[in-house]
C-alpha cells in the first residue's frame, strides 16, 4: 500500500467514526427533545391532541369534510346512549374529557357541567351518579360546544360497562340521531373521489409512459452493451452537464407555456400575496405580519416582484399583470435543475449517470414544477435554501476532479462569506431557512474537526461566527425590525396577536394520523386528511391540494392521468431515496455530504411532523416546505440508484423506470388546452 492510499485509508477511518459520533449525537439530542417536548405538548390545551383512556375512544359528529377555512363559532354537538341498570350498581362514577366544554343530562336532568373555559378541557371529569340509577333503562346525553374545531367526546364507566364508541349516537340538532363516528374513522374528502383513482390514470397513461420506458430501456442496454449500434448510441448520449441544460430549456419551454394558460387565480393563497406585493407597491415598505393574511411572510420575494408588477400594470391588463407575478417562480422552477446538477456533480465527479439521476430527480420533482407556476414566495426560497445546501457541501468537498483527503480550496473566508450571504438572503425568503442553521452548522464542524492540521476547534468556531454573522447581517434586520415593533422576532400566519384566526378539517390529531394508510397511492387529493404520510407523499410527487381549490370545476388544466398515475410511478424514486439513505454509510467519501442532505432532510420532516401535530388543519401538511431540499432528493435517489442497479439490466430497467416518472412528472404540468 502506497503512503497516499494509506494516508486516505486512515482518513476514511477518521471520517466514519466522526460521523457515527455525530449522527449519535443528534439522536441523543432528538431524544432529549422529544423527552422534554412531548409531555409539554400533551397537557397543552392548545394542542387538539386526542388519546383513548379506560376503553374509550373520542367519538365526533358523522358529518362531511369541509375543506374551507371557518371562523371561530360556537359548534354543538349532542351525544347520547341508553342503558339499563338493576339497581345494584353502587359507586357508579362516570368519566369524562370533551372537547371543549360540555354538560351531561342523565334521563333529561342536568347532572353536571364543565363550565365555560375551554383551557381546562384536557382534564379529566368525574360525575357522580350515586343514588341517581334505579332499576330501569336510562338515558346519557352530553352536549359538547367548541370553538376552533369539531365538538368531540371521551366518557367512561366501568361499573355501567359504558365507553364511547360507534355504539352511541350523536346529533347536531338534538332531534335527528345518527350513530357517532371515532375521531380516527376514514372520512376521505368528496373532493378526491370528483378525479379517476390512480391506478386507472396509469392505465390510461401508458401509451406515452411505456413508450418512454421502453425507448430508455432499449437506449440503456444499447449504452453499455457491444452492439452494431452501441459505439452511435455513445456517441449520442449527452454528457451531464449538456443534459441539464436540456432539462432547463425543457421547463423553460413549459414555463412560456403555461404562463398565459394558466388562470392567474390558482395557487395557495394567491390573493394574500397579490395583497402583500401591492402594498410594497403602493407604500414602498414592507408591512408588519399583523397586516394582512400573507404579511407575516419574509419580504425578499415581494421586494423583487414588486417592481415588475408596478411596471406591468402601467402597460397591461390587470390579469396579464397579475400573471407577471409568476416570472419569478418560474425562474425558480427552472434553476432548480441546476442546482441538483451541482450537488450530483459534487458527490461524484466522474459518474455522469449519477449525475444524470440527481438532475433528473431534483430538477423535476412534481412539488417543485407545480409550484414554481403559482404566484407566491415558495419558490424564491427553495432555490435560496438549495443555494444554501450546494455552497455548504462547496466548503466540505475538495475542487471537482481533486483527489479526496487534498486541502479544500472551498474553506476559504470568501466561501464562507457567500455561505453566510446565501443563508441571510432565505431567512429573507422564509422562516423555514431556520432549519438550516443546525445541518449546515454541524458540517462546518465537522468539515474543521476532520482536516488536517492544528487549532481545529478554534478555526471551526471562527467559521460558524463569519458564517452566521454574516446571515444575521444580511437577513437578521427584518426580524430585528418585527422584535423591535411588535415584541416578537418570528411570526406565523396562525398566532392570535393578528386577530386573524381561523379553523378547518379535521381540527384534531390522533396517533393514527401518523401511520400511512395508502390513501396518496389510490386518491391523491386531499389526503393529508387520512394521515400525515399520505398528504406528504402526495404534495411532493403531485399537486395533492388541487391548488387549494374545493371545487373540481376549478381546478388547474393539468393533464391529470399523468399527474395522478405519476403518484404509483414516484414510488421508483422514493425507494431510491431510501436506499440512498441507506448508502450514506457505505460510501466512504460521499458519506459526509449524503448523511448532510439525509440529515437535513430529516430535520425538515421531524418539523413538519411538529407543525402537523400543532395545526390541526388538512392543509398544514405541504411536502413545498422542503422545496428548498429538492436538490437532497435527487442527491439520495442517485445514492439509492448507485445501491440498487448491480448489474446491466437491473441498471436499464432502474433507469427507464426514472425515465418513464419524470415523462409523467414533466407532462402532467405542460398545459395542452
Amino acid at each position: 500500500m502506497t503512503t497516499s492510499e494509506s494516508a486516505t485509508g486512515r482518513a476514511g477511518g477518521l471520517s466514519r467514526r466522526w460521523t457515527v459520533a455525530c449522527v449519535l449525537a443528534a439522536a441523543a439530542v432528538f431524544a432529549a427533545g422529544a423527552s422534554f417536548l412531548v409531555p409539554r405538548y400533551l397537557s397543552n390545551p392548545r394542542h387538539p391532541f386526542l388519546m383513548g383512556e379506560g376503553g374509550a375512544k373520542w367519538i365526533r359528529l358523522n358529518e362531511e369534510v369541509n375543506l374551507v377555512a371557518r371562523p371561530l363559532a360556537d359548534a354543538v354537538s349532542a351525544f347520547r346512549v341508553h342503558f339499563t341498570t338493576g339497581g345494584s350498581e353502587g359507586g357508579a362514577q362516570v368519566s369524562m374529557k370533551a372537547m371543549k366544554a360540555g354538560q351531561v343530562f342523565l334521563d333529561g336532568a342536568l347532572v353536571y357541567s364543565t363550565g365555560p373555559e375551554f383551557n381546562k378541557w384536557k382534564e379529566t371529569r368525574r360525575i357522580d351518579l350515586t343514588g341517581r340509577l334505579g332499576a330501569s333503562e336510562h338515558e346519557l346525553k352530553v352536549l359538547v360546544v367548541n370553538r376552533d374545531g369539531p365538538p368531540c367526546l371521551l366518557a367512561y364507566c366501568p361499573q355501567l360497562k359504558l365507553a364511547t364508541g360507534p355504539q352511541w349516537e350523536s346529533s347536531a340538532d338534538g332531534q335527528t340521531w345518527s350513530p357517532a363516528v371515532t375521531v380516527d374513522a376514514y372520512r376521505p374528502a368528496g373532493l378526491s373521489r370528483k378525479f379517476p383513482r390512480a391506478d386507472t390514470a396509469l392505465l390510461r397513461s401508458l401509451p406515452l409512459v411505456g413508450l418512454v420506458f421502453a425507448g430508455v430501456l432499449a437506449w440503456s442496454l444499447a449504452l453499455s452493451g457491444e452492439w452494431r449500434i452501441s459505439p452511435w448510441v455513445r456517441r449520442l448520449t449527452p454528457r451531464a452537464s449538456t443534459y441539464r441544460w436540456l432539462l432547463m430549456g425543457g421547463l423553460g419551454v413549459m414555463a412560456a407555456n403555461n404562463i398565459f394558460k394558466l388562470p392567474f387565480y390558482h395557487g395557495f393563497d394567491f390573493k394574500g400575496h397579490v395583497e402583500y406585493v401591492e402594498y410594497v407597491v403602493q407604500h414602498w415598505a414592507i408591512p408588519l405580519p399583523t397586516q394582512g393574511w400573507t404579511m407575516f411572510q419574509a419580504p425578499l420575494y415581494y421586494v423583487l416582484t414588486a417592481p415588475l408588477y408596478a411596471a406591468c400594470a402601467l402597460m397591461f391588463e390587470p390579469e396579464q399583470a397579475l400573471q407577471a407575478l409568476r416570472v419569478l417562480p418560474l425562474a425558480c422552477g427552472v434553476l432548480q435543475v441546476e442546482l441538483a446538477y451541482r450537488v450530483g456533480r459534487r458527490l461524484w465527479p466522474d459518474r455522469d449517470g449519477l449525475q444524470m439521476a440527481a438532475t433528473t430527480v431534483g430538477g423535476l420533482l412534481p412539488a417543485s414544477v407545480y409550484m414554481s407556476q403559482y404566484v407566491g414566495n415558495e419558490p424564491l426560497a427553495g432555490v435560496l435554501a438549495g443555494l444554501v445546501v450546494v455552497l455548504a457541501l462547496r466548503f466540505y468537498y475538495a475542487p471537482y476532479g481533486a483527489p479526496y483527503g487534498e486541502p479544500d480550496r472551498g474553506r476559504r473566508t470568501w466561501s464562507l462569506v457567500m455561505l453566510g450571504i446565501a443563508l441571510g438572503l432565505a431567512l429573507l425568503s422564509k422562516l423555514t431557512a431556520l432549519f438550516l442553521i443546525p445541518p449546515v452548522a454541524a458540517l462546518i464542524v465537522y468539515g474543521f474537526l476532520t482536516a488536517p492540521g492544528e487549532r481545529k476547534a478554534r478555526r471551526a468556531v471562527v467559521a460558524l461566527l463569519l458564517v452566521f454573522g454574516t446571515a444575521a447581517f444580511v437577513g437578521g434586520w427584518y426580524y430585528a425590525r418585527n422584535y423591535v415593533l411588535l415584541g416578537r422576532a418570528f411570526w406565523g400566519g396562525w398566532e392570535p396577536e393578528r386577530n386573524i384566526q381561523w379553523w378547518q378539517d379535521p381540527g384534531y390529531r390522533t396517533l393514527a394520523q401518523l401511520i400511512p394508510r395508502g390513501e396518496a397511492l389510490v386518491y391523491p387529493v386531499c389526503s393529508s386528511l387520512v394521515s400525515f404520510w399520505d398528504g406528504f407523499y402526495s404534495t411532493l410527487w403531485a399537486d395533492g391540494y388541487i391548488s387549494s381549490t374545493t371545487d373540481a370545476n376549478y381546478a388547474p388544466p393539468w393533464n391529470y392521468n399523468l399527474m395522478l398515475g405519476g403518484v404509483l410511478l414516484s414510488l421508483i424514486p422514493t425507494s431510491m431515496i431510501f436506499a440512498g439513505a441507506a448508502a450514506a454509510f457505505r460510501k466512504r467519501v460521499q458519506r459526509p455530504g449524503l448523511v448532510f442532505l439525509g440529515g437535513t432532510l430529516l430535520l425538515y420532516i421531524v418539523m413538519l411532523i411538529y407543525g402537523f401535530f400543532s395545526l390541526p388543519y388538512y392543509c398544514i401538511t405541504k411536502a413545498a416546505y422542503t422545496l428548498g431540499l429538492a436538490c437532497c432528493y435527487g442527491a439520495l435517489a442517485a445514492a439509492g440508484f448507485d445501491l440498487l442497479a448491480r448489474g446491466r439490466l437491473a441498471r436499464a430497467v432502474l433507469a427507464a423506470g426514472i425515465a418513464a416518472w419524470a415523462a409523467a412528472a414533466y407532462g402532467a404540468y405542460f398545459i395542452v388546452k
